[in-house]
């Protein structure tokens, strides 16, 4: 491997400071060993933070890969409330999951929850934007305090539609999001300006972006996010030296030119 190394930004113009390219667990295979060896290799070239979730299938794999690595990392970790059997926001609930991440991530604090409110009716956003204002108080006292506590630094919503991503950033005790951003999915642009930070999920569109690229067309689409200034991470499952590097070279160093980042989008 080369010497270069990924730069780190910051959620919020405080912190807490993450790499601008961090791993996303969903995807991470192999042995513990080869999962582990995966992360001290990310680690060594400055990829610290990582994306993960329960729910995710690999999750078991991550934790003891973490664990065998005995590398210190930072945390973006997806939860939900309410689920999908209610619209009722548990204040308990996801401070219960909280702990548990930081007991079994190893950790005294999250970099940020991805937040994510279900509802029974995926497609009824009235319904989940009634829900939302009619849970303010309770949802923004909740965050709060566990800001406050020190268990989380940040709170990132994930918005299902602009309009209720708009909604519910009214409520969070702090202005980010952590959701989609890449060259075919850019509903999220026009959120940009009024955040803090945005941590970009699947900046390759999901393999979309992929098929029938050039490597410099696929270097410009990993890079586009973090042209933004707003921009703090992008979340890249990657599981081979060769994507690793790639990756690297493409959005290791990328430095915020919001020029290049609205020719992208006009292009």
């Amino acid at each position: 491997m080369t010497s270069s190394q990924v730069g780190r930004r910051t959620i919020g113009p405080v912190g807490p400071s993450i790499s601008q390219i961090s791993y996303g667990t969903m995807r991470l295979r192999g042995t513990t060993a080869e999962a582990a060896q995966l992360l001290h290799d990310l680690a060594e070239r400055g990829i610290t933070t990582h994306h993960s979730s329960a729910e995710y299938d690999s999750h078991g794999l991550y934790l003891a890969a973490l664990k065998a690595a005995r590398i210190r990392a930072e945390h973006i970790v997806k939860l939900s409330s309410p689920s999908f059997d209610t619209d009722r926001f548990d204040c308990s609930n996801i401070k219960r999951a909280v702990h548990e991440e930081l007991s079994t991530l190893g950790t005294d604090r999250l970099a940020s929850v991805q937040w994510l409110f279900r509802t029974p009716d995926a497609q009824d956003l009235s319904g989940r934007q009634a829900a939302l204002a009619d849970q303010t108080e309770a949802i923004q006292a909740c965050f709060a305090e566990m800001i406050l506590t020190g268990d989380i630094a940040d709170v990132s919503v994930f918005g299902y539609h602009p309009d209720f991503a708009k909604a519910a950033l009214d409520v969070l005790p702090t202005s980010t999001m952590c959701d989609y951003l890449n060259l075919s999915e850019t509903q999220n642009v026009p959120l940009l300006d009024r955040l803090d930070s945005f941590l970009a999920i699947r900046p390759l569109a999901g393999g979309g972006l992929i098929e029938g690229r050039s490597p410099e067309e696929l270097a410009h689409a990993l890079r586009w996010p973090l042209l933004h200034p707003k921009v703090s991470t992008i979340i890249l499952s990657v599981n081979s030296p060769a994507h690793v590097e790639a990756a690297i070279a493409a959005a290791g160093s990328v430095m915020p030119d919001r020029d290049l980042f609205n020719q992208g989008i006009e292009a």
